[in-house]
């Protein structure tokens, strides 16, 4: 009996000395497990604030690129910007990425997103030019008649003898053309003022996306534009000595036409057509801007066409013909 009671006395001695190393491993555990949900939420929200940052950052550059479309010589960037619980400034640098410098039609942008004490950098060069690096652009022949001609700017004009020769630099023709964009689905609706504008009368349109199946534009008739806007046609006409958007900004207005294009009698448009089949200006009808065909072009009779490198470049669908973007990365400090 002696024995027996020695026996549970030890084991008793044991089963203690367990319990207290089973509870320190157990302390110990809860100690470890609650250090890293603490370290793992914390490097959670370290990276949702990142992405947020991030985020933030691309939303800058994005409203950079419209501003600085808007405004190429006049853009200086922005500051302190609100954005998603954060805020972007933009910077405009002059340089590229290795500081050399940049040609006077491009720019790298800086984006800065700050949310919480989380900071990200993005970059982006940009270039503010038409999406038709030229006056005319034609898959087919480009033919100049009868005293027509080509304005490339800075004293440059071109006649049908610089086509042929291909010594135009600012019209000839190209394959490929850039793609025209597709017609959004559902279609845009029609313009307040209708597709057809009749004699002698003046309308303004608001900014927006239209569509016409047939645009014409009658004698002495004149169309205003309230801020960018992008034209789906499937035919254009400006008739007898009509205007649109004459004393506006050319790139405020980009016409899509699938069909084919004209200008009649001391007509005069201002922005960018890209016709889907053939194209003529005619009879000291005037354009200001850029033009690109594929079928025939025809410049004849005095018409002529005076090239604006940025237009059309504020209208919704720029970028579906011209990727503004020419280079990105995002900035590890």
């Amino acid at each position: 009996m002696t024995t027996n009671k020695a026996i549970l006395r030890r084991n008793k001695g044991s089963a203690l000395v367990l319990a207290v190393v089973f509870l320190v491993v157990t302390s110990l555990l809860a100690l470890a497990f609650t250090y890293m949900f603490q370290t793992h939420t914390a490097s959670n929200l370290n990276m949702v604030s990142s992405m947020k940052g991030f985020y933030i950052a691309e939303g800058g550059i994005e409203k950079g690129i419209k501003s600085y479309k808007a405004n190429c010589s006049g853009y200086t960037g922005e500051e302190g910007t609100s954005l998603g619980g954060g805020a972007f400034t933009v910077e405009v640098v002059t340089t590229d990425f290795s500081g050399t410098a940049l040609s006077s039609n491009k720019r790298r942008l800086r984006s800065t997103g700050v949310i919480g004490g989380s900071t990200r950098i993005v970059e982006q060069i940009v270039s503010c030019q038409s999406a038709n690096p030229m006056a005319i652009t034609g898959r087919a022949d480009l033919v100049l008649q009868n005293s027509g001609l080509i304005d490339c700017g800075s004293g440059v004009v071109c006649y049908q003898q610089q086509i042929n020769n291909r010594t135009c630099p600012c019209g000839r023709k190209l394959t490929p053309l850039p793609s025209l964009p597709s017609l959004p689905s559902p279609a845009p609706s029609s313009p307040h003022s209708g597709c057809v504008i009749q004699n002698k009368t003046t309308v303004t349109w608001p900014a927006g996306t239209y569509y016409c199946p047939s645009f014409v534009m009658q004698n002495n008739s004149t169309l205003n534009l309230a801020g960018p806007v992008t034209l789906y046609c499937d035919s254009f006409s400006l008739q007898n000595s009509s205007t649109m958007n004459a004393g506006g900004s050319s790139g405020d207005l980009l016409v899509i036409d699938y069909g084919s294009a004209a200008l009649q009698n001391s007509a005069v448009f201002r922005g960018a057509i890209y016709a889907g089949g053939s194209f003529a200006t005619q009879n000291s009808s005037q354009i200001y801007g850029t033009v690109g065909v594929r079928g025939t072009g025809v410049i004849q009779n005095s018409a002529q066409i005076h090239y604006e490198s940025t237009a059309g470049n504020t209208s919704t669908e720029y970028d579906n013909i011209y990727d503004v973007s020419v280079h990105w990365r995002e900035y590890i400090q």
